[in-house]
């Protein structure tokens, strides 16, 4: 899956070089994600794809701020404008074949950005968002290498049991059932240019992790967008339920998403992260992007955990906890490997299993540039004199709204729909549906929010 162009429309599909390629199809989903990272798409006959490939496909306006089951929230915005429609525009370098979505017909998807009428990108898009934090990289001179490793719990879909009973960590015995499944998975989705570096049962009952091969560029969040939604449709043709939820079973493991990412010299092709006479042979941007990520940790906690169930699994053992970073401490939320000058790079430990992976790139990458853009101080290590992080999504919002830095920087339009579809969803129309549970409380969702995440 090849990256597209960094600019803000420059990023859209050259029509004539897609033409050739949609003639190999029957069908074709036009795909995008929603601030939820719910995966949504239209099904284009392919007969038809070419033309609307260059006008556009008509959508909602508002389509971004839906709640994850399509529950209502209006930015005011959208409402003044009297419920407007927008456009689906394919993005360059994105249309790749779904092996998995059936036996019959032939599928491709292209991944879609929402604009406006006037042809200008929608600030509220995530996958726009974390694009625009990568050109401001670009323009620096440097090139974010990234990947996910993502955690999930495989259930049966009717009795709700664990794919295996008990906390097997990396277990033979409790893999190799689904292991020709995963195996048939993998080969689908490297057709489709997601490229899994290894898979292996983890912590939880049930619970697996994917990770994935670095790369440069938006392919990072493009294959891990597109990994988390194939295994969803794959394990359900069998009976069984992906389940990202940040925490499924009370007193067991909680689901994250690590982010690891390096940076690096566009012409030189080193590792600015690394210095071999720096401390803990780190560069003086390292120190700097750790002070930012540090700095905007509170804001960036609900960015990274969207969910009320995500404050569930922070908190806990083996997830973050406060606003540290360590050299390979995994108790801290800023993971810091120094192995050698090729293996030097950070892992984010905060994002939940439900979150967007555009939104962790590009909320991860405008902490760590304000950090080197003000040369700010890096903290000492551990976890001693440092603040807790939030510990609820109504807490995270507040400081996400306060935080005028990260606003600005991934665009007012997105944090102000993100936070509005957040309190007016997550906090009020969900706790609802459970009349036990405060606006606020930590609740665990209903099964059919967890089907869709």
């Amino acid at each position: 899956m090849m990256s597209g162009d960094h600019n803000n429309n420059a990023g859209c599909a050259n029509h004539e070089t897609m033409k050739e390629e949609l003639a190999k199809y029957d069908y074709i989903r036009f795909t995008w994600t929603d601030l939820n990272g719910m995966c949504r798409h239209k099904l284009i006959p392919a007969r038809n794809a070419y033309k609307l490939i260059k006008s556009g496909v008509g959508i909602f306006a508002g389509i971004l701020s839906c709640g994850p089951l399509t529950e209502e929230y209006l930015p005011p915005m959208i409402v003044e404008m009297n419920f407007p429609n927008a456009f689906l525009q394919p993005m360059e370098g994105t249309l790749h074949p779904l092996p998995w979505a059936s036996s019959k017909y032939k599928m491709a998807q292209v991944l879609c950005e929402v604009f406006w009428k006037d042809g200008t990108p929608q600030e509220a898009n995530p996958r726009t968002a974390a694009r625009r934090q990568l050109k401001r990289l670009q323009e620096q001179g440097y090139s974010l290498m990234s990947a996910f490793e993502a955690e999930f719990i495989v259930i049966d879909a009717e009795s709700r049991k664990p794919a295996f009973p008990t906390s097997d960590y990396c277990a033979t015995l409790s893999f190799c059932p689904y292991e020709e499944l995963f195996m048939q998975a993998d080969e689908q989705l490297f057709e489709a240019g997601v490229d899994l570096e290894c898979i292996h049962a983890e912590h939880c009952p049930g619970q697996f992790e994917t990770v994935l091969r670095p790369s440069h560029g938006i392919q990072a969040a493009d294959q891990a967008f597109v990994l988390k939604h194939a295994l969803k449709e794959i394990m359900g043709t069998k009976g069984l339920q992906a389940n990202y939820m940040a925490k499924l079973f009370p007193d067991h493991a909680g689901s994250g998403t690590h982010f690891n990412f390096s940076l690096w010299h566009t012409e030189s092709k080193e590792n600015v992260f690394y210095n071999e006479s720096g401390q803990n042979k780190l560069s003086d941007i390292a120190q700097h992007w750790i002070a930012g990520l540090t700095t905007h940790a509170p804001a960036l906690t609900a960015i990274f955990n969207p969910s009320v169930n995500c404050y569930r699994r922070l908190h806990e053992p083996w997830a973050p906890d406060y606003n540290d970073w360590g050299i390979d401490d995994r108790m801290a939320s800023f993971r810091i490997k120094n192995y050698s000058p090729s293996a030097t790079y950070f892992e984010n430990r905060m994002p939940s299993g439900l979150s967007n992976p555009y939104l962790v790139l590009a909320a991860t990458v405008a902490a760590g540039l304000d950090g080197v853009t003000r040369k700010l101080e890096m903290p000492e290590p551990g976890r001693q004199d440092v603040q807790r992080l939030p510990d609820t999504l109504a807490e995270a919002l507040d400081a996400l709204e306060q935080d005028t830095i990260i606003t600005e920087a991934i665009g007012s339009q997105l944090v102000d729909w993100f936070i509005g579809c957040k309190r007016e969803v997550d906090l009020k129309v969900l706790a609802k549906s459970n009349p036990k549970v405060e606006d606020d409380a930590l609740h665990e969702e209903f099964d059919e929010y967890a089907r869709l995440l």
